[in-house]
C-alpha cells in the first residue's frame, strides 16, 4: 500500500507540472545558452567560435513571457554558462532550478542603474497581459548599457575560459566600438520638436542615454485600443505643441495608425526591441530602427 501511495504521489507531481530537473549535478556541456536575443548576440561576438551559443527561446516568441519546458530546463542546466539579460527580464529563471554558479545575469552583474517601471501590467501581442515587475528590464536597447553588460559577460567568460582571456578581451573592445557607433547613429537623428510615446516600456534606457523625453502608454499594435490609453494619448497631444510620435515594437494595425494620424495628428514608427532571435541580428535590427526613426521624424515634420 505504501508503494502504491508513493507512486500515486509522484504521478500527481508530474501531472501538476511540478516535477522539474534538479541543478545538483556538476556536469555540463560546452554550450553557452542565452535567455534573449541581444545577450545571445553579445555572447556570440565575445566567444568568437570558441564555444557554441544557443538561444532555446523559439524564434517569434517573446522571451520575457516564454516559459521553458522540461527539456529546455534540462538543456539550460547542462550549459557551460547560462547568460541572461537579468533585471527581471527572464522571469522563468527566478523559479527554475538552475546552477547558480554558472548563471550570469548581465544587467545585474554590470551594476546598471535600473529604471522603475511606469506600468505594472501590459499586453504583448497575442500572449495576453503580463508584468515585468517593479523595474524595467529593457536595458539592452541602450548601446551604453549593453556595452556594460558585455563587459560583465566577458568577465564571466574569462573566468570560465582563462586561456582565451586575451582573445575575449580583444573581441570585447571591438564590440564596444561597434556599440559606440550605434549610439552615435541614434544621436544623429534630430528629434527636436518631437514628443515620444512608447506603446510598450521598451525604450526607457535608450531614451535616458539619448536624453529623450518619453511617456509609456499601453497600446497593443493589433488593437483594440481602449478608452483609457486613448484618453492618455489625447492628454499628451493637448499638453504639448510638439509632434507626437508613437514608437511601436511591431507593425501596428494599419487602421489604428491611420486613425491616430487623422484624428489626433499622431505619427507612428516601428522600433523593434530585438528581444528574440535569430542570434546575431541585434546590430542589423538596431540599424534598421535608426533608419526608420529618421524617416518618420522627417515625415512628421513634413520634410
Amino acid at each position: 500500500m505504501r508503494l502504491l501511495v508513493g507512486v500515486f504521489a509522484a504521478l500527481m507531481l508530474i501531472g501538476c507540472g511540478k516535477s522539474t530537473p534538479t541543478a545538483s549535478t556538476p556536469e555540463h556541456d560546452s554550450v553557452i545558452r542565452a535567455g534573449s536575443g541581444p545577450i545571445a548576440f553579445v555572447a556570440q561576438r565575445l566567444a568568437g567560435g570558441i564555444a557554441t551559443i544557443e538561444l532555446p527561446v523559439p524564434e517569434g516568441d517573446d522571451p520575457s513571457a516564454w516559459r521553458p519546458g522540461f527539456d529546455a530546463i534540462a538543456d539550460y542546466q547542462a550549459s557551460m554558462l547560462i547568460v541572461l539579460n537579468g533585471a527581471g527580464f527572464e522571469q522563468w529563471a527566478d523559479s527554475a532550478a538552475l546552477p547558480n554558479s554558472r548563471v550570469v545575469r548581465t544587467a545585474d552583474a554590470a551594476g546598471i542603474e535600473l529604471i522603475r517601471s511606469t506600468e505594472v501590467t501590459h499586453t504583448h501581442g497575442t500572449e495576453g497581459s503580463h508584468s515585468h515587475g517593479a523595474m524595467n528590464p529593457h536595458t539592452w536597447m541602450s548601446p551604453r548599457e549593453l556595452s556594460a553588460q558585455a563587459r560583465a559577460l566577458a568577465d564571466s567568460l574569462n573566468s570560465a575560459m582563462p586561456d582565451q582571456a586575451d582573445a575575449i578581451d580583444a573581441r570585447l573592445e571591438a564590440l564596444v566600438d561597434e556599440l559606440a557607433e550605434l549610439s552615435l547613429a541614434w544621436r544623429k537623428v534630430d528629434v527636436a520638436g518631437v514628443r515620444f510615446v512608447a506603446s510598450h516600456p521598451s525604450y526607457d534606457y535608450l531614451a535616458r542615454e539619448m536624453g529623450w523625453e518619453i511617456v509609456n502608454i499601453d497600446l497593443p499594435p493589433e488593437g483594440p485600443i481602449t478608452d483609457d490609453p486613448i484618453g492618455e494619448l489625447i492628454g499628451v497631444v493637448e499638453a504639448d505643441d510638439r509632434t507626437v510620435l508613437v514608437l511601436w515594437e511591431s507593425e501596428p494595425d494599419a487602421a489604428i495608425a491611420e486613425q491616430m494620424l487623422a484624428d489626433f495628428g499622431i505619427h507612428s514608427v516601428v522600433v523593434s526591441p530585438a528581444e528574440g532571435g535569430p542570434i546575431g541580428a541585434y546590430l542589423d535590427v538596431q540599424s534598421a530602427n535608426v533608419d526608420r526613426l529618421a524617416r518618420a521624424v522627417a515625415a512628421a515634420r513634413g520634410k
